[in-house]
């Protein structure tokens, strides 16, 4: 038997039953993403987004990412995600209210120099809370059906759904076996919501797994470096901050902060020396 969901399926049912006892207005399907079959309804007690898993990785996928939002939920200053997972047929989907804010992604061509600032500083505020956070690994997770941790799922995610030429860079690339870190994963413009002063309102979206505490130093020093240097940071602060790096080690979600930064249109890159 099949737990994962097919175009066919009768969505509306499926969503109507799921929210009993609220007056649906609309559902619209999201035509994003390749992972999920995504819809929106919009009811009288605000929008909820569903997500179908496509396929079978996809489907144990999703337990652990509800799994991963129920954990950190509350564990940080930002409002996170709260996943609820569901059953139909056999078949996990998720679903949770839509959180107040507008993506990072619809409103980096307007942000001036200091709210990029600000921004940036959250988010890695962000990063630093969650990788900090003091767990055992046996209460993030209780599934055990797919890679906790970062190699693990690459190289089943890799053999799965990438091109042999991806995978060779993939299995190049040195990743340290440790993973003792919890991160996100799946930090982009599209997961970071502003509020209506831009300010970091919410971060939601994950793909979390247990991650090495560094890929290695030279690189993850070297990316942020540059995203202090992307976001207009004093000197001064610069040097604090790549210490923080340093003794803390935890920089597994440098890579998308970096994309995130360097995303966001005329944040040069400048240093200011008066210090």
């Amino acid at each position: 038997m099949d737990i994962f969901f097919k175009s066919d399926e009768n969505f509306d049912k499926i969503i109507a039953d799921t929210l009993k006892g609220k007056k649906i207005v609309k559902a619209n399907q999201i035509t994003t993403g390749w992972t999920n079959i995504v819809y929106e309804v919009e009811t009288d007690d605000g929008n909820y987004f569903f997500r179908f898993p496509r396929d079978e990785f996809w489907s144990r996928t999703i337990v652990k990412d509800c799994e991963f939002a129920g954990y950190i939920y509350n564990k940080t200053d930002f409002n996170t995600s709260k996943l609820e997972l569901k059953y139909y047929n056999g078949k996990p989907f998720s679903v949770h209210k839509k959180i107040k804010g507008t993506p990072l992604a619809k409103k980096m061509d307007s942000l001036s120099d200091k709210e990029v600032e600000n921004v940036g500083n959250e988010i890695a505020k962000f990063m630093y809370e969650l990788h900090n956070l003091d767990f055992n690994k046996d209460e993030v997770f209780n599934t055990r059906n797919i890679g906790l941790k970062l190699p693990d799922f690459l190289d089943e995610l890799l053999s799965l759904h990438l091109s042999e030429d991806d995978i060779k860079f993939w299995k190049e690339s040195k990743i340290d076996d440790s993973c003792n870190n919890l991160v996100h994963g799946d930090l982009n413009p599209s997961n970071v919501l502003l509020d209506d002063n831009n300010n970091v309102a919410a971060i939601i979206g994950n793909t979390a797994f247990f991650a090495p505490s560094i890929l290695t130093f030279p690189l993850s020093g070297l990316l942020f470096f540059t995203i202090i240097l992307a976001i207009n940071m004093s000197l001064l602060n610069l040097i604090i901050y790549f210490l923080i790096i340093y003794l803390y080690n935890r920089c597994s979600d440098i890579y998308h902060c970096f994309i995130i930064i360097f995303a966001i249109p005329n944040s040069y890159v400048q240093v200011n020396f008066s210090i």
